[in-house]
């Protein structure tokens, strides 16, 4: 008799010794917990969003969250066009105190005109009450700060949220003067920062708000390098398009491949800017704003490559800094420390690749939902793709110790119609153990809109950008003490674990942070009407 017996729905299969069977018993009990894991809807609020599809409703619906650490809190902020509903969670995911209002009697009350150009930047708390900051864009005849090319003048408001009389206050917080050019504004360890550029003295103005009210502002001077042959900019050239990136965020090359890099923390501001030369920093402060500046030369370009049209591109992790530029018919990655001293140099080239990394290259073009991934396992290929592209590094340090590296380019593809929830969809990915969140208040995270140039901080551009875009990418394992490459399986980036989460949610709305220790993902579910907190798991 066969020992597989066959019926309708069923299917019996042969024996195995009962060491196996407990084994693949054990296996899937695992992966089955594991995956209700990371599905677990750990809070629900019942809220809807207007359905129309009008510019006005899709600019005017939005999600901001507050990550209260001090007092274990959330503060949750829902925007729709007709009304806004403010919610304050305890660390059980438990509300505490939540109320609704119209529209017109909150911060988002203004003319449609208005509205549009209008962003969540940042938020603040006294301990009782929570401060909202948001700014506001108007194009007209007096304008200090560029956004997509073009110039606005910018000012922000207030909202002041008071869960226990559930009442709201607006208040104007700050107007940039039009001899200012704006450059970027975030919250950080329980003080707002407004940043803007002095060409003519070639400084920084940094107006703080903190917690308890308190306003001020320094001037700091802010020194640019003279790079061979090149005419320096004007400090609002070198500083345009800044993205803001929280100390310890495990960002993609979305944010990585930009030439000006903020790396914010609680004891500092630093800058990173690319040239074809190399990389500048400068690091301000934020106890006393005093200004250290190093300029970081890739040794193999000393010479100069003008011909070449990729410049260097610097990222900062840790007390490391990242380099890498193609130099004739090689990869060289660079590693220094925060004093400017070179570590190591790694070259990577076609005699040598397969030796360093088990990873392949791999092209990737996103469309909407149609993905297309290739891979390239021919090094010429690999290196004329980083040619074109805006080339850009990551290093994110990993449970082991070890350092995964990816360098590849990121390059926006071409809209070619709309496609609702788009403009609107925001996400962050922004670690508590290893950045912002592990302060008193912690931070804020809300709508990544597609004028919204200077992100808000911890924001990174997964929604937006992972909707029409084209990379060619490879990676590689450092050793975490020697700096030099481990020849191991290649996990996946936490950047590209976020990004790919995102995309499996297939809702409106979303947020990604990290709260107590634990992950989440915050999403807006059309059909049930509700907003949710999914824990979610990270492999780092």
């Amino acid at each position: 008799m066969n020992s597989s017996i066959k019926s309708p729905g069923m299917t019996r299969l042969p024996d195995y010794p009962i060491h196996i069977k407990k084994a693949v018993f054990l296996l899937c009990s695992l992966f089955i917990v594991n995956i209700l894991y990371a599905q677990k809807i750990a809070f629900r609020y019942p809220f809807k969003f207007t359905k129309k599809l009008t510019q006005s409703a899709r600019l005017n619906k939005g999600a901001y969250i507050h990550l209260d650490t001090s007092k274990k809190q959330i503060a949750l902020v829902l925007q729709d066009m007709n009304h806004t509903d403010y919610v304050l969670i305890d660390s059980n995911m438990k509300t505490l105190s939540n109320f609704s209002l119209p529209a017109e009697k909150t911060i988002f009350g203004y003319q449609i005109e208005d509205r549009i150009r209008k962003y969540y930047s940042g938020a603040i708390s006294d301990g009782n009450t929570y401060t909202f900051i948001f700014r506001k864009s108007t194009s007209n005849s007096e304008f200090t700060g560029r956004i997509a090319g073009f110039k606005y003048r910018q000012s922000f408001q207030k909202e002041v949220v008071d869960f226990r009389s559930k009442s709201v206050s607006q208040h104007n917080y700050l107007s940039i003067p039009k001899e200012e050019d704006f450059i970027s504004s975030f919250s950080q360890n329980n003080i707002f920062y407004a940043i803007t550029a002095l060409d003519e003295s070639s400084s920084l103005k940094i107006y703080t708000l903190s917690g308890d009210g308190k306003e001020d502002q320094k001037l700091v001077p802010f020194p640019l390098p003279s790079w061979p042959g090149k005419k320096t900019k004007k400090l609002s050239e070198v500083l345009d398009n800044t993205v803001l990136i929280t100390e310890g965020e495990e960002t993609g090359l979305d944010d990585a491949s930009l030439s000006s890099k903020l790396y914010i923390t609680n004891e500092s501001l630093v800058f990173v800017n690319d040239n074809l030369w190399g990389a500048h920093t400068v690091k301000i402060s934020t106890s006393d704003f005093s200004v250290s500046s190093q300029t970081i030369k890739m040794e193999k370009n000393e010479q100069g490559k003008e011909n070449d049209k990729t410049y260097t591109s610097c990222f900062k992790s840790g007390d490391f800094f990242y380099t890498v530029n193609l130099i004739d018919k090689s990869i060289y990655l660079e590693i220094h420390d925060s004093s400017g001293t070179k570590l190591k140099t790694i070259e990577i080239n076609e005699l040598n690749i397969q030796s360093i990394t088990n990873e392949t290259g791999t092209y990737e073009e996103h469309k909407w939902s149609d993905v297309k991934s290739d891979p390239v396992d021919d090094f010429k290929k690999l290196l004329k793709a980083f040619r074109k592209g805006n080339l850009g590094i990551t290093a994110e340090k990993r449970s082991n110790g070890n350092i995964l590296v990816t360098i590849g380019t990121h390059d926006m593809l071409p809209i070619g119609s709309y496609s609702p929830g788009s403009s609107f969809t925001s996400v962050s990915s922004v670690p508590q153990g290893y950045g912002n969140h592990t302060t008193s208040t912690g931070n804020m995270i809300g709508p990544n809109l597609s004028l919204n140039i200077h992100r808000t901080t911890g924001i990174s551009s997964y929604s937006r950008d992972s909707e029409y875009y084209k990379s060619t990418n490879f990676k590689l394992m450092l050793d975490g003490t020697k700096l030099t490459p481990v020849k191991v399986s290649i996990p996946e980036s936490v950047a590209d674990q976020v990004k790919r989460q995102i995309g499996d949610t297939g809702s409106g709305i979303i947020s990604q942070f990290r709260f107590l220790g634990k992950e989440y993902l915050g999403y807006y579910e059309s059909g049930a009407d509700e907003y949710y907190f999914k824990q979610i798991k990270l492999k780092k």
